[in-house]
């Protein structure tokens, strides 16, 4: 969806280890068979300016020096820029370490790290070490795995079986936490986040602002210390 330059596009995808080459096939075919070439394809979206291909290009290069396996998943569009486009091609990139530059930055554009597990715990302490993403999505069936990520793990918001469908949930806060946003909107949550819940408080009969006042004696230091507990 316009060639990963979406906010709610995931930046990395963990699979598990036995499915990998599965895996690979199925995103090779889902490109083929939706796209066919890409240059010229007026479907694939095109990267927004020279720049940020460049930089993006830049975090598969950089994989590839680093001896780490990178799979285009159209042969048409090299890493090299077209003459008449900014497009580059979705790329996987596998198991790279988390120091390399397509793991630290934010990619926003169509790469992909794959990091292989084979037990979900790997994944959600893998979630827990970094900063709090905006979303999550999971895919599967397994209600304790769902269950697991949910409850021990950290995330604006998590989607099940989907990719970013939760924007559209009109009645659902959506938003980041942490290190992506703080606050959300949509619906109610939208209307409190903004606007400004304005404090009225009217003061009774009994006050505790006199005891604030000087002097501040022994007894009276002893007595509002019991006051306030």
């Amino acid at each position: 969806m316009n060639a990963g330059q979406i906010c709610l596009a995931p930046d990395y995808t963990f699979v598990q280890a036995e499915l990998l080459p599965q895996f690979i096939e199925l995103a090779k075919k889902f490109v083929a068979d939706n796209f066919g070439t890409l240059a010229d394809n007026d479907d694939y979206g095109s990267i927004i300016n020279e720049r940020h291909r460049a930089r993006i290009a830049g975090y598969i290069q950089e994989a590839m020096d680093r001896g780490y396996q990178t799979i285009p998943l159209s042969d048409d569009i090299g890493l090299e820029k077209l003459a008449h486009n900014h497009k580059l091609a979705p790329t996987l990139v596998i198991d790279p370490a988390d120091d390399c530059k397509i793991m630290t930055d934010e990619i926003f554009g169509p790469a992909m790290p794959i990091k292989t597990y084979t037990d979900i715990r790997q994944v959600a302490a893998h979630i827990n070490r970094g900063e709090r993403p905006l979303a999550l999505y999971y895919f599967g069936k397994s209600k304790a795995e769902i269950n697991l990520l949910k409850t021990n793990t950290t995330s604006g918001g998590m989607v099940v079986n989907d990719i970013a469908a939760h924007v559209l949930q009109d009645t659902m806060p959506l938003g980041g936490v942490g290190h992506s946003g703080m606050g959300s909107y949509h619906g109610f949550d939208g209307f409190r986040q903004l606007s400004h819940g304005k404090g009225f408080y009217k003061q009774g009969i009994l006050s505790l602002t006199p005891f604030f006042k000087a002097p501040h004696t022994d007894k009276m230091l002893a007595l509002l210390e019991k006051m306030m507990g």
